[in-house]
């Protein structure tokens, strides 16, 4: 019976040991895009039209290797009136439209396998869209502690 409850102490011991990586560090690869709007019509639809911006964020861990499996919330916050519209998201290609002047907050599912996860935007009018991104609860930020920044101009 001691046979038993030692190999159970031990076993609760190295799995205790066992840390699960944690998000401590979240990059978003860029700062800011400016670029054309896509055609009428097109810009509902991933399809690589001129006026698409895809936006990548990296989750790392104290060592700063990635980590999976984090949780991604994006908020992304139109400053003009057109519509701006979220056409894929990591990979999974869908519509939801953010409507001028307004903000909205959008799960992003979870990092790959290489702590990475993407959003895809695009606009047929002139627009201005800040992108904020967390990964488990901590805030991306690009090159020099930056936020993302996506301008439309016609």
């Amino acid at each position: 019976m001691k046979k038993g409850i030692c190999f159970i102490v031990s076993l609760l011991l190295v799995m205790s040991a066992v840390a699960f990586a944690q998000v401590t560090k979240a990059e978003i690869q860029g700062v800011e895009f400016t670029l054309p709007p896509s055609e009428v019509g097109s810009s509902g639809t991933h399809d690589g039209s001129v006026g698409e911006a895809e936006i990548v964020v990296i989750a790392m861990d104290d060592n700063g290797d990635p980590v999976a499996d984090a949780a991604v919330t994006w908020t992304l916050r139109n400053r003009k009136t057109g519509m701006v519209f979220v056409v894929n998201n990591s990979g999974v290609d869908g519509l939801t439209g953010i409507y001028g002047q307004a903000s909205l907050m959008f799960d992003g599912g979870v990092t790959d396998a290489e702590g990475m996860a993407s959003i895809t935007l695009d606009a047929s009018s002139a627009g201005d869209i800040d992108v904020r991104v967390s990964i488990d609860e901590v805030d991306a930020s690009g090159y020099g502690g930056r936020n993302m920044r996506i301008v439309w101009f016609d």
